[in-house]
C-alpha cells in the first residue's frame, strides 16, 4: 500500500469487509426496507405538487417524448430519462416509480455508508447511518428517500452520483494512485452528478479543480509539472468527456436553444441572487455559527480536563463564547417565531409549532452549513499561503470533503427563492448529516484515530455524539409517524397505473372517475396549474409543451406553439384551480436581488400579470362541467 506523506488518511480508510460491516450493513438495509414498506406509493394528492408533476413528466418520456423538446423540464435530463425509460420497459405504474426511487435511495444510502466507514471510528458508524436514514426518510419535500413525496428524483440521482465520485477521489487522495475501479467510480459518479442537477455539476468540477491545485503540493510535490498536468488532463477528460457527449446528444435531439432554456429553469434561475447578504441573512448566519459554538462548548465538557490542560484560561473564554452563541441562536429562534410565541395559543402548541421550525432538517443543519463554509474558506486561504510547501493529509481530506457541499449550499447562505432567511438546500442534507458529526468528533478528539485516544475519553465524547444522533433519530421517527409512516391518513385508490395511497382520496377519486368517463385512451387531458398525477393515473397525455404553469417564464415562441397545438388538438378535459387564470402565473413572485444595497430583507419582485395564450383559449372555449373541492373540471363548449 502506498504511504501518504504522514499516513493519517490511511488509518481512517477501512480495508476489507469487517465484523462491523457484517453487523451494520444488514441492520441498515433492513431499516431501509421497513422505511420503503411504510412509504410505499404514498402521496398527498394527484392534482397538485411536485410528485404529480415529475410522474407525468416521466410518463411523457415513456410515451416516446423528450424533455425540452416535447415538454418542459427544468433540470438536466438524467433522472427523467432513466425513470421514463424504466416505465417504457416495465409499465407506467406507481409501483415502477416507487421501485425506481427505492433503487436510487438504496444506492445513495450504501454510497453514504462507505463514505462514513472511511471517516469515523467503528462505534459511530451504525448510529450515524441510522440517523442518516431516519432524517432523509422522514424529510418533507426538499430531500427524501424511499418515498414518492420528493421534490424531484434528480436530487437523489445527483447526490448518489456525487457520493460515488467523492469516494473515488478520496481513495486517490489516500493512495496517490487510481486503480481501474477508481477510474470507474470517478467517471460514473461525475457523469451521473453532472447530468442530474446543476448544483452537483458545479460541485463535481469544483472539487476536481481545487484538488488539482492543492495536489500540486501533495502527491506531486517535488515532481515534474508535466506529470501533474498529464495526470489531471486525463482525470479531467474522464470526468468531462462522457457528460459532454451526453449534453451534446441531448441538445442535438431536443434543440440547443430548447435545452438551454430548460436548464435555466425558463427564467427562474435568473430571477434571484440569494448569495447576496441581507441583514436578516447575516443575522441567521451569525446565529447558526453561535449555535455551533454553543453545541461544541457543551460537548467539550465531556473532555473538560483535556481542554482545560491544553488551552488554560482560553478554554474558559471559549465556554463563555459558546454561551453567547447560544443566546444569539435563541434570539434568532424567538425572532422567527415572534407571532407564534407572543400569540394566544396554548403553551403546548407554542412549543410544538416553534419546535418544528427549530428542529426540522434545514434548521438543524444550518450550523453545520455555516461551519463548513467558514472552515472551507479558511482551508482554501491557508492552502494558497502554503504554496510551495507540502500540505498535510488532513488538510487535503477536509478540502475534498467540504468543497462540494459548500459549493452546493451557496444558493441558501442568506436567503433563497421561497424565503428571505438563510436555508440549507435540500440537496445538501445528506452531506451535512455526515459532516456535522464528523467535525464534532474531530473537534472533540483532535488526536485523530480512535486507536490513539484513551478509551475513557473516547467513551465520554463518543457517547455524547451517539446520544445526540439516537435522540434526534427517535424524535424524527416519532414525530413523522402519524402523517408520513402510518397508513391511517391514506386511502388506497385503484387506477390504470396501479394502486396509489392518497391523503386527498375523495377529491382525487372523483376527478379521476370524471376523466375516465369523459375521455378515451387516445384523448388528452390538461391539468392546471401544477399537477399531472391524474394524467399519470389515467394514462392520458397532455396536448401541450408546458406542464408547470407557475414560477416559470416560458419563452414566447413556446407559448405561441402551445396555443397553436391546443387549437388543433384540444384536450377533452381540463382540470384547473378555481382561481383567476385557473391559478396559472407567468413567472414567480420571488425574493429580488438587492445588490449592491444592504437591506434587512430582500425586495419582492412584482408578480407578472401576463396570461399564457393557452389559458385564454381555455377560458374562451371551455365550460365548467363540475366542481370538485377547489378544482374545476372543464369540457369544450
Amino acid at each position: 500500500m502506498t504511504e501518504s506523506p504522514n499516513g493519517r488518511i490511511e488509518r481512517r480508510e477501512a480495508g476489507d469487509i469487517s465484523k462491523t460491516d457484517l453487523i451494520a450493513l444488514p441492520v441498515i438495509v433492513a431499516t431501509c426496507g421497513i422505511l420503503s414498506y411504510l412509504r410505499w406509493t404514498k402521496m398527498d394528492t394527484l392534482v397538485w405538487g411536485d410528485t404529480a408533476r415529475w410522474l407525468f413528466e416521466a410518463q411523457r418520456v415513456a410515451a416516446g417524448q423528450l424533455p425540452y423538446k416535447d415538454f418542459s423540464w427544468i433540470y438536466p435530463p438524467f433522472s427523467v430519462l432513466s425513470l421514463g425509460w424504466m416505465m417504457r420497459w416495465f409499465g407506467v405504474n406507481f409501483s415502477v416509480a416507487q421501485l425506481y426511487v427505492d433503487i436510487v435511495s438504496m444506492s445513495l444510502v450504501l454510497a453514504a455508508y462507505f463514505l462514513v466507514r472511511n471517516l469515523f471510528p467503528r462505534f459511530l458508524v451504525l448510529p450515524l447511518m441510522l440517523c442518516f436514514v431516519a432524517v432523509c426518510g422522514t424529510s418533507l419535500n426538499f430531500f427524501n428517500i424511499f418515498s414518492l413525496l420528493t421534490y424531484v428524483p434528480a436530487l437523489q440521482t445527483a447526490v448518489c452520483g456525487f457520493l460515488i465520485f467523492l469516494l473515488g477521489i478520496l481513495q486517490y487522495a489516500r493512495t496517490g494512485k487510481i486503480t481501474a475501479l477508481m477510474w470507474l467510480m470517478v467517471t460514473l459518479g461525475a457523469f451521473v452528478s453532472a447530468y442530474s442537477k446543476p448544483e452537483t455539476l458545479l460541485a463535481t468540477y469544483g472539487t476536481l479543480l481545487l484538488l488539482a491545485i492543492v495536489d500540486r503540493n501533495y502527491w506531486f510535490d517535488r515532481r515534474e509539472r508535466r506529470e501533474w498536468l498529464r495526470h489531471y488532463a486525463m482525470l479531467g477528460l474522464a470526468c468531462v468527456a462522457p457528460v459532454l457527449a451526453a449534453y451534446l446528444w441531448t441538445g442535438a435531439a431536443t434543440g440547443f436553444a430548447n435545452m438551454m432554456a430548460g436548464l435555466g429553469g425558463y427564467g427562474l434561475a435568473s430571477r434571484t441572487c440569494p448569495w447576496w447578504p441581507t441583514g436578516l441573512g447575516v443575522f441567521g448566519a451569525v446565529a447558526s455559527l453561535g449555535e455551533a459554538t454553543f453545541l461544541l462548548a457543551v460537548l467539550s465538557l465531556t473532555r473538560q480536563k483535556y481542554f482545560g490542560d491544553r488551552f488554560g484560561r482560553r478554554y474558559s473564554y471559549g465556554l463563555a463564547g459558546g454561551l453567547a452563541g447560544g443566546a444569539m441562536f435563541a434570539s434568532y429562534v424567538f425572532y422567527n417565531n415572534w407571532e407564534l410565541l407572543t400569540g394566544s395559543r396554548p403553551v403546548a402548541e407554542k412549543i410544538w409549532y416553534s419546535g418544528q421550525s427549530t428542529f426540522w432538517t434545514s434548521a438543524v443543519l444550518l450550523p453545520v452549513m455555516w461551519t463548513c463554509a467558514v472552515l472551507w474558506l479558511y482551508l482554501v486561504l491557508r492552502a494558497f499561503f502554503l504554496r510551495g510547501q507540502r500540505i498535510s493529509a488532513d488538510h487535503l481530506l477536509l478540502l475534498v470533503l467540504l468543497t462540494g457541499p459548500v459549493v452546493m449550499s451557496a444558493r441558501g447562505w442568506f436567503n433563497w427563492l421561497l424565503d428571505s432567511r438563510t436555508q440549507v438546500p435540500g440537496i445538501c442534507y445528506p452531506f451535512f448529516l455526515v459532516l456535522g458529526p464528523y467535525l464534532l468528533w474531530r473537534a472533540l478528539v483532535p488526536e485523530g484515530t480512535d486507536a490513539e485516544v484513551p478509551s475513557g475519553i473516547r467513551s465520554a465524547a463518543g457517547c455524547a455524539i451517539v446520544g445526540l444522533l439516537m435522540v434526534y433519530s427517535t424524535l424524527r421517527v416519532v414525530s413523522a409517524y402519524p402523517q408520513l409512516l402510518s397508513d391511517k391518513p391514506y386511502e388506497a385508490m385503484s387506477t390504470l397505473a396501479g394502486e396509489v395511497r392518497l391523503k386527498n382520496y375523495q377529491t382525487d377519486a372523483e376527478i379521476y372517475q370524471f376523466v375516465l368517463e369523459n375521455t378515451s385512451a387516445t384523448d388528452t387531458v390538461l391539468d392546471l396549474p401544477y399537477g399531472g398525477g391524474i394524467n399519470f393515473a389515467a394514462h392520458r397525455l397532455s396536448p401541450i409543451f408546458q406542464i408547470q404553469f407557475q414560477q416559470l417564464s416560458v419563452p414566447d415562441r413556446l407559448l405561441e406553439s402551445d396555443l397553436e397545438t391546443i387549437r388543433q388538438h384540444p384536450p377533452k378535459v381540463v382540470i384547473a384551480d378555481n382561481a383567476p387564470n385557473y391559478g396559472a402565473i407567468h413567472g414567480w413572485n420571488a425574493n429580488g436581488c438587492v445588490f449592491p444595497r444592504l437591506v434587512w430583507k430582500p425586495a419582492t419582485d412584482e408578480q407578472s400579470d401576463r396570461v399564457a395564450p393557452a389559458i385564454t383559449y381555455i377560458e374562451e372555449n371551455y365550460r365548467v362541467a363540475k366542481v370538485v373541492g377547489r378544482k374545476l373540471l372543464l369540457v369544450p363548449r
